[in-house]
Formats: structure tokens, C-alpha cells, sequence
């Protein structure tokens, strides 16, 4: 079985739905704390898929250029897409949603 390689590993981390006006996901990234560097934040590139660890308390994050680790169960938002900028400005999705309302998702 071949390894791969882990370009870091988040705690605290959001899945982060950016949606436009009718509720449709545009992309999803995941937003998190880097384990080794309290303090600072993570805002994934796209995310292609996620695969959950061996040990119930992981999973693997594939984006479109590197794989993280995420730790614990997270937590799940839907954002209007123009919070992107906050969001790539290092606010937490948390932050966010005291200046945008959060989206009401549609159900595909």
C-alpha cells in the first residue's frame, strides 16, 4: 500500500459550503487550525473528496492540489459565496456569519 503525503493536519475544522443566491453549493473548502501552529488558519483549495479515517476520529481531505488530515468530527456551514474574501482574510466561518446570513441549502 502505498503512503501519502499529508501537507498538514487541521483541528477544529469547518466543511464550508460557498453558496450562490439560490442556495446551490459553488465549491466546498474546509477551513481548520493547523495542529502544529496554534494561532494561525488553513482555508483548503477546493475540496474533491473526503475519506474517512480507520479510526473514526480522522479523515483525509483530497483537495484539487494536496491532502490534509482533519481531526475530530468538525462542523458544517453554508455561506454565501461572497464570503469567500473574509474567509481567505483569515475569518472563521463563525466570524462570517456575523456580516452574512447564513444560505439554506438545496437539496439536489
Amino acid at each position: 500500500m502505498s503512503s501519502v503525503e499529508i501537507k498538514c493536519t487541521l483541528k477544529n475544522w469547518k466543511l464550508v459550503h460557498l453558496c450562490n443566491a439560490d442556495g446551490h453549493t459553488v465549491v466546498i473548502i474546509v477551513w481548520g487550525t493547523p495542529v502544529d501552529e496554534p494561532g494561525q488558519y488553513v482555508r483548503t483549495s477546493p475540496v474533491r473528496e473526503i475519506v474517512a479515517g480507520d479510526d473514526d476520529q480522522s479523515a483525509l481531505v483530497h483537495t484539487a492540489n494536496s491532502i490534509y488530515r482533519v481531526l475530530g468530527s468538525g462542523a458544517e456551514y453554508y455561506l454565501p459565496l461572497k464570503a469567500t474574501e473574509m474567509l481567505s482574510q483569515g475569518f472563521s466561518p463563525d466570524e462570517c456569519t456575523k456580516y452574512y446570513r447564513p444560505v439554506t441549502p438545496v437539496k439536489d
